[in-house]
């Protein structure tokens, strides 16, 4: 009788086995469909637009608090379990975080896919005209290179939540459209520009703008002979407008002296937003080319 028992039991468990198979690989399947999806960025001023193209439950973490030059930032502990968990990384390419992270993506201690903005096909990249050096300083404020890093992102995501890659690609086609749209609506008016920075490079010669001189570089200080420089331009007016960084209305002291000296010598100002600061980059785009569609056309 207990033999006879046993063998009913058995015959049981076999004939629900598939069964319990199925629903435990749907269970697995759902649970693995709703992992969402978590990107890192090593820099501010980029996480409105990828938060975007992304789904509901992604999360977008930047490193780099808000008014923090990422120049200057070192890794702290918890940023490091951040970029552990992380399953994208987006980076500029150049900062100390930035190589450390790259140096941890080639010892493969790190699981996430890497972006490098720098590094990106079909970016460009254009020459400092004081250093004669490659500019990596505000790369995705062309908005062609932003189009770029934005399709990068919708690349990698989509491979890593193919899932969701359907609405990564809608919610992409959405932002190329206003970008285009704001690329069409600008008039190349060939002015000479002296820039605070050299971030101000990419924000303006999409637009046809020169940027003539940089007076700011990263990292570098401020020299006697570069503000003596930046002076003899604007009085001789060898420039025909100076654009400043504008941090949420605070400017640094090297973009009050360069406001002060346009002013004296009747010449425009152009106030390009902070990548850094709050908002997004496309509204930051569009306000800058407000301000260049109302000065006068230096094409011939």
């Amino acid at each position: 009788m207990y033999i006879a028992l046993i063998a009913v039991a058995i015959a049981v468990t076999l004939l629900l086995l598939p069964t319990l198979v199925l629903i435990h690989s749907v269970q697995s399947s759902a649970s693995l469909a709703k992992k969402s999806l978590l990107v890192v960025v090593t820099f501010p001023g980029i996480e409105y637009e990828i938060k975007t193209l992304l789904c509901d439950d992604d999360k977008v973490v930047v490193l780099t608090p808000a008014g923090v030059d990422p120049h200057n930032y070192q890794l702290k502990p918890g940023d490091v379990e951040l970029v552990e968990e992380a399953d994208l990384i987006i980076t500029m390419g150049h900062t100390s975080v930035d190589l450390r992270i790259r140096s941890l993506v080639e010892q493969k201690a790190l699981k996430g896919a890497l972006i490098e903005v720098p590094r990106i096909d079909g970016i460009k990249i254009r020459i400092n005209p004081v250093t004669g050096k490659p500019n990596l300083h505000g790369i995705i404020y062309d908005p062609m290179n932003l189009i770029r890093l934005l399709e990068t992102v919708v690349d990698k995501a989509s491979n890593i939540r193919p899932e969701c890659g359907s609405i990564y690609k809608r919610n992409l086609e959405l932002v190329i459209l206003e970008l285009e749209d704001l690329i069409k609506e600008t008039t190349t008016i060939g002015m000479r520009v002296l820039a605070e920075t050299s971030s101000i490079q990419y924000a303006l010669e999409w637009m046809g703008v020169h940027v003539e001189y940089v007076l700011v570089e990263p990292e570098l200080p401020l020299t006697p002979s570069k503000l003596s420089k930046a002076e003899q331009l604007i009085a001789e007016k060898s420039v025909d407008a100076v654009a400043v960084i504008d941090y949420n209305g605070v400017l640094s002291p090297a973009g009050k002296q360069l406001v002060e000296q346009a002013r004296r010598h009747g010449l425009p100002v152009i106030r390009v937003p902070s990548l850094f600061s709050s908002g997004s980059l496309l509204d930051k785009l569009a306000y800058i080319k407000n301000q260049v569609s109302e000065l006068p056309s230096k094409m011939p």
